[in-house]
């Protein structure tokens, strides 16, 4: 038996004349200009009435709205204002929506965050070039939480046997993106992207794809030419002449005598100080503010 003054589905359509009709514990429908209805929970908290809106007619049906009501009044039995309630989760939506950024965003900050770094400049190109050609088209406009393990794959699975080296890197640079977007709490959980314990499990090892090939070694007979041709174009200074500051002819050492040369006389003479300038040349070029400027200490170039 229905209680008086409860609302029916039926009755609800009917109503269009503005005001309120109640459906019982505090629950009424309003009825306004031009037939807009909605749904209104009527409560006391504090020694105060308060109003709270439970939606419109035309998305929240009466059995919805019943529900609804009852959940904010177990809101009220356990000493909170289901207002309240409400407005903090609404902030705390919005307060995560503001956390959510896309890859390529990330990976903007990344790059960022990191040229100063970088020794070349040419760096930061490389990973931009990279991700925008083979990830920002899969991966670029996902939030940056949102990629997973199926995202990662399709994007590496294509290039991983025909172009394993850049894949690799782009692996790799996914991996540090993910990763900064975790230090910086915009994603949680394990890297997608991480190689050990993980990606090797479902590719295989670059080594084993592709073998890498080293460019052919110099003739070291060919050296004292080589750094003629090096001075030239570079600006370094003109060796000395193969003798002692005193004029006189010194002792052979060490780097005079190359292993396995064929013998001219007992061992081939070789130009020591040309060695010398290409030892710290190579190294000036991998480390030129540390390991370059030891050994040519050591060296005494």
């Amino acid at each position: 038996m229905r209680r008086p003054g409860k609302l029916s589905a039926l009755k609800v359509a009917r109503l269009t004349k503005p005001g309120l009709y109640a459906d019982g514990n505090g629950l009424y429908l309003q009825v306004g200009a031009r037939s807009a209805r909605s749904w209104i929970l009527r409560y006391m908290i504090g020694g105060r009435a308060r109003y709270m809106g439970l939606g419109p007619c035309s998305v929240i049906g009466l059995a919805e709205a019943r529900e609804r009501a009852t959940h904010a009044r177990l809101l009220i039995y356990s000493d909170s204002d289901p207002i309240e309630v409400r407005r903090e989760s609404r902030m705390i939506a919005k307060a995560e929506k503001a956390k959510q950024i896309t890859f390529e965003y990330a990976a903007g900050r990344y790059i960022e965050s990191h040229r100063a770094g970088w020794k070349n400049p040419k760096h930061a190109a490389q990973w931009q070039s990279t991700l925008s050609r083979y990830a920002f088209p899969i991966i670029g406009d996902l939030c940056v939480s949102a990629v997973d393990l199926g995202h990662v794959m399709k994007i590496l699975e294509p290039i991983w046997t025909t172009k394993t080296e850049t894949a690799s890197r782009v692996r790799g640079r996914i991996e540090k993106v993910l990763g900064w977007a975790t230090t910086r709490h915009y994603r949680t959980g394990d890297n997608p992207a991480r190689w050990n314990g993980h990606l090797e499990n479902l590719l295989a090892r670059k080594e084993k794809v592709s073998k890498t090939k080293h460019h052919e070694a110099l003739p070291y007979t060919d050296i004292p030419d080589f750094m003629a041709e090096l001075r030239r174009l570079d600006g370094l200074p003109q060796a000395d002449d193969d003798r002692g500051q005193d004029g006189g002819n010194r002792e052979p050492g060490l780097l005079d005598f190359i292993p396995g040369a064929p013998e001219l006389g007992g061992a081939l003479f070789v130009r020591r100080r040309a060695l010398l300038e290409l030892l710290h040349f190579a190294l000036e070029f991998l480390d030129p503010f540390n390991t370059a400027l030891r050994v040519s200490r050591y060296l005494e170039i």
